[in-house]
């Protein structure tokens, strides 16, 4: 073992010189800037041609745009386009989908790239066939 060698994909942050309540407001200013509203239904509504009504907003006050997938069974059934700030989908047409439990995710997007930023966030919702809502 070799102690004190950096890790070649780590990022290192100095906060030498800097006060407690200074490393702890630059650690909240950090958390701020990437804090994301999730705003979704969580119940969907499946109707006789196959939308399912899903209501997935990216909350205006959010600064990054939103990608979702809506997960049944472990298959990613659809996936979204790029939602940006201020934008809903109210509503989406997977390859396949019945009523029961679902999973829909939603990661954030680098603004510049479109690449994915930070993890996913996952919410539990229920799909319902519209005539037993």
């Amino acid at each position: 073992l070799q102690f004190g060698k950096a890790d070649e994909g780590a990022v290192v942050t100095q906060y030498e010189g800097m006060t407690r309540e200074e490393i702890q407001a630059e650690l909240d200013r950090t958390v701020r800037e990437n804090m994301m509203t999730v705003s979704v239904a969580p119940t969907a509504l499946l109707d006789e041609n196959g939308d399912v009504a899903v209501n997935v907003i990216n909350e205006e006050s959010n600064r990054f745009p939103q990608r979702f997938s809506l997960i049944q069974d472990g298959e990613v059934v659809y996936r979204s386009g790029t939602i940006d700030p201020g934008k809903t989908v109210s509503s989406c047409h997977p390859d396949h989908i019945s009523a029961g439990p679902a999973v829909i995710e939603i990661q954030a997007l680098d603004p510049e790239s479109s690449e994915d930023h930070g993890s996913p966030t996952r919410v539990d919702i229920s799909i319902v066939e519209a005539d037993e809502s």
